[in-house]
């Protein structure tokens, strides 16, 4: 009997190659009658019509075996790490927007069940903070430019660690903005210099240099 390597596709009655149909143990031929381009179709227009009824189909399948379906994910994962990572890579690159929106939507989560992890973080990492601050602040304003924190130590240990108003080195010190934000100024080192935290309360919106 002579090999079959082509059929008819019942649907768009075209004959293809038996690589362009679906397998199915069920089959004698071991593939589908229908090729893989008109079960996609089919598949999507049935889930463009059923999409509530199959979505709560798999709600309820997964309540009722919850352990199951978590130790099947987790093999899987164990087994195609690569194949997962690969995947993920390619859905961020083409749904970096929604990609985003959904990490910053889940980060929003965890921290508010719990909120002990910002307050911890934030007295450790207090430069990278007040960094992510000015950055945010000066985005507001519609200035661009950044800040980092190696920056603002190597700036004010340049001038000292003093305030370049007062002269005291016996006081916290703060990163001004020589033209302030509000006023059009760059986020950037170069706008930048030290003062504690009277005297930049004093400057407010003027536009003193005190690096002169």
């Amino acid at each position: 009997m002579k090999n079959i390597v082509t059929k008819i596709c019942t649907k768009c009655e075209k004959e293809k190659g038996l690589a362009e149909f679906p397998k199915d143990k069920r089959v004698k031929s071991g593939r589908r009658a229908d090729c893989k381009t008109c079960t996609s179709i089919y598949k999507s227009n049935y889930w463009k019509k059923n999409k509530e009824s199959i979505r709560k189909y798999h709600r309820r399948y997964y309540k009722n075996n919850i352990e199951k379906k978590k130790e099947q994910a987790k093999s899987w994962y164990e087994n195609n790490k690569e194949k997962h990572r690969e995947s993920c890579k390619k859905y961020i690159k083409n749904n970096i927007e929604r990609a985003r929106a959904s990490a910053r939507k889940g980060t929003k989560k965890w921290l508010a069940t719990n909120p002990e992890y910002k307050l911890s973080w934030r007295e450790k990492n207090r430069d990278k903070w007040n960094e992510y601050n000015r950055t945010r602040r000066a985005k507001k304003y519609g200035s661009n430019g950044r800040i980092t924190a190696k920056e603002k130590i190597a700036l004010f240990e340049k001038y000292g660690n003093k305030c370049l108003c007062c002269g005291r080195k016996d006081i916290k010190l703060e990163l001004d903005h020589i033209i302030p934000i509000k006023l059009g100024g760059m986020n950037v080192i170069e706008n930048a210099q030290p003062l504690c935290k009277s005297c930049n309360c004093k400057k407010h919106l003027k536009t003193t240099d005190y690096r002169k």
